[in-house]
């Protein structure tokens, strides 16, 4: 098995799930995971605060979306697209760097 990134949506979320895998290291935004024989590289532990995506809003699709018009309802674009919640940008650059990270 490789290394493991343990995404959690929220903090208590995290703790509780760390509390049980057994933390052997707290960061400021992440925790290192003790080896185990569920794990036996460790894994690192990372949550978010508030949604980490979203549904775009109408006028990401369209401009002439900016303003409603009863016309333009509903709203269904042919492929629904997400995006990333600004909140969580140092949620994002974290994972990425602790999964790049040598074990």
């Amino acid at each position: 098995m490789g290394y493991v990134c343990i995404l959690c949506e929220k903090p208590s979320q995290a703790r509780n799930i760390g509390g049980t895998l057994g933390i052997e290291c707290k960061h400021d935004h992440y925790f290192e995971i003790k080896k185990s024989g569920i794990l036996p590289n460790g894994a690192t532990l990372v949550w978010s605060v508030g949604h980490s995506v979203s549904l775009k809003e109408p006028h990401e699709y369209d401009d002439k979306y900016e303003t409603w018009r009863l016309e333009d309802l509903p709203i269904k674009p042919e492929r629904y697209e997400y995006k990333e919640m600004r909140v969580n940008e140092i949620f994002s650059i974290l994972c990425k760097s602790i999964w790049l990270k040598p074990k």
